[in-house]
């Protein structure tokens, strides 16, 4: 049997068994969580056996599709936060052992068996520059989406200061914790109820300007309102240290 022959029956016997080839692919050690789907390595497996028994340029043009196959799987699922690696020598570790299983059942030349085993690893290599370069493209996208990001973070945190900075200047405002303690109140409210900074933090917001107008229950209708995890809106009157009311 000539050279041709043999690079095209074992080119065909890749083809036909790249679902075994890829079984025996899951037996190997393979850390990366993207390699789960099969069909992925036994569309590989078929590609390596057309570069044997198919035209070479063609048989190129099928694992750029593979690569490309490959990398639109990643994305669409987001089954990890890292651009893959490529497992070839996994790849070449299962076709060695399935080339030791073939040298039993067929007579070839040992230089035969080397041409074979030549043109397999400059395909396997061809396939790992293709994953090169999708890997840099990958992180090139991931770090574009983290500039963005951190820029998007960066105009949120403009946007609460100038929002700060407006309420602070054009509204009277307090923050309490769940008990109605005050926490903090700006300039405004300070002018408004005539107590300073230091007379209000730590009293209880309610206690301290309660007017008299309103009942326990208005008070605590509003509380378990708030409580539910809904917003309250409204009017109360309130009574400023110097006994005026606003």
């Amino acid at each position: 049997m000539n050279t041709e022959n043999h690079f095209l029956l074992f080119g065909q016997k890749l083809k036909d068994n790249s679902e075994l080839l890829t079984e025996k692919l899951f037996q190997k050690d393979i850390p990366d969580p993207s390699y789960q789907y099969s069909d992925i390595h036994s569309t590989f497996f078929s590609c390596l056996g057309n570069s044997l028994n198919d035209d070479e340029h063609a048989a190129f043009e099928r694992i750029v599709q593979w690569s490309q196959l490959f990398f639109k799987r990643v994305d669409q699922f987001d089954i990890q936060i890292h651009a893959p690696f490529f497992l070839g020598n996994q790849y070449r570790s299962v076709i060695l052992d399935y080339i030791e299983e073939y040298l039993l059942q067929t007579n070839i030349h040992s230089i035969i068996l080397v041409q074979i085993i030549k043109k397999i690893d400059s395909f396997i290599n061809y396939g790992a520059s293709l994953f090169s370069n999708n890997r840099k493209q990958m992180y090139e996208q991931d770090m574009n989406k983290f500039n963005q990001a951190m820029m998007d973070k960066k105009i949120t945190i403009a946007e609460l200061k100038a929002l700060k900075k407006a309420l602070k200047e054009a509204t009277i405002l307090t923050v309490t914790d769940k008990d109605d303690i005050i926490t903090y109140a700006n300039t405004k409210f300070c002018n408004i109820t005539k107590y300073s900074l230091d007379e209000l933090i730590g009293k209880n917001h309610n206690h301290l300007l309660n007017s008299g107008y309103h009942d326990d229950n208005f008070f605590k209708n509003i509380v378990d309102h708030i409580k539910s995890g809904k917003m309250w809106k409204g009017e109360i009157r309130n009574k400023a240290k110097d006994g005026s009311f606003y």
